[in-house]
C-alpha cells in the first residue's frame, strides 16, 4: 500500500526592494571628430552585401554530425553525415560570425575546408573534433 504525504507549498519570493540604487547615466561627447590620413581610407562592408562561402568536409564513412553557420546567419547541425559532404551558403561580408564548420568523428580522419568568394581560407586535418573558421573579408 501506497502513503501520500502533502507538502506544504513555498512563500512566496519577495518582491524588489523600494530601496535600489538608481542606474547612473553618463553621456559622453567627443572633442574631435576622428580624421583619416591623407591618402588613407576607411572601407567598410556594404550591409547587406553578400559572398559566397563553400564548406568542404572529406574522408570515409559517416560524421556524427557536422555543424555550420547557414546562410540566414544561423547555425545549422546536420547528424549521421555521410562523406564526403559539402555546402554552399551566402555570408553577410559584415557578419557577426565567421564562416565555420565543425564536425564531429570518431574512428577516422577527416579534412574541412572553408572557401570564401574562390578563395580557400583554412584547411585543417583532425580526428575527434575538428574545426575550420574563417573572418569574412
Amino acid at each position: 500500500m501506497k502513503t501520500q504525504t502533502a507538502v506544504e507549498p513555498l512563500p512566496p519570493m519577495p518582491g524588489p526592494s523600494s530601496a535600489s540604487p538608481l542606474p547612473t547615466t553618463r553621456t559622453h561627447t567627443p572633442s574631435a571628430a576622428p580624421s583619416t590620413a591623407p591618402g588613407e581610407t576607411t572601407e567598410s562592408p556594404e550591409p547587406g552585401a553578400m559572398q559566397p562561402v563553400v564548406y568542404n568536409v572529406s574522408g570515409e564513412g559517416r560524421a556524427i554530425s557536422i555543424t555550420y553557420m547557414d546562410t540566414g546567419g544561423m547555425i545549422q547541425t546536420e547528424f549521421n553525415v555521410s562523406l564526403p559532404w559539402s555546402k554552399e551558403v551566402s555570408l553577410s561580408k559584415s557578419a557577426a560570425h565567421p564562416a565555420n564548420v565543425t564536425i564531429v568523428n570518431i574512428g577516422h580522419t577527416i579534412t574541412c575546408s572553408v572557401t570564401v568568394a574562390g578563395v580557400q581560407v583554412r584547411q585543417r586535418t583532425g580526428a575527434g573534433i575538428t574545426i575550420c573558421d574563417a573572418p569574412l573579408s
